[in-house]
């Protein structure tokens, strides 16, 4: 039986999983969380040791629902490239993809088609596969020590 995936559906997953990271929520998983966001997060940087359980889960629901609002905000159709996509980030925002990270990749790839006068839609798939990229992000940032982000 084939399943056609709504926005609902994809919804409720990240819905689910960044609840049981807020609603079990304590002061250590807000620090957690905010920990996440702010390691150096080289590609095998595993979540649950930085920032445990709550945190990391509440990371795993904040990056599937950013992805799906720039998923609306480009009016794009789930089709089985966008929720191959979507699924992927789900599991990279275990280790090595945040919220923080993922931006800047997708502001480079919405300026660049922009820039050239093409939909943003057309780089939807490049997009949201390429912030698997989203780690050297925060290694830039975090990780070689620059002055202009040592306040964060």
């Amino acid at each position: 039986m084939k399943k056609n995936w709504t926005y609902l559906d994809i919804v409720i997953i990240a819905i689910s999983v960044g609840l049981i990271g807020l609603i079990l929520v304590d002061l250590d998983s807000i620090h957690g969380f905010w920990a996440i966001q702010q390691s150096t997060s080289v590609l095998i940087t595993d979540y649950l040791s930085v920032g445990g359980l709550y945190g990391t889960l509440s990371n795993v629901g904040m990056v599937l629902l950013l992805n799906l609002l720039i998923l609306k905000l480009l009016k794009q159709p789930l089709n089985g490239l966008t929720v191959a996509a979507l699924f992927t980030i789900f599991g990279f925002a275990f280790f090595g993809k945040n919220v923080w990270n993922s931006l800047p990749i997708y502001a480079g790839v919405i300026l660049y088609a922009r820039l050239h006068q093409i939909a943003p839609e057309k780089y939807v798939g490049a997009m949201l596969f390429s912030s698997g990229l989203s780690p050297l992000v925060s290694y830039m940032m975090f990780g070689l020590e620059y002055p202009s982000f040592s306040m964060f």
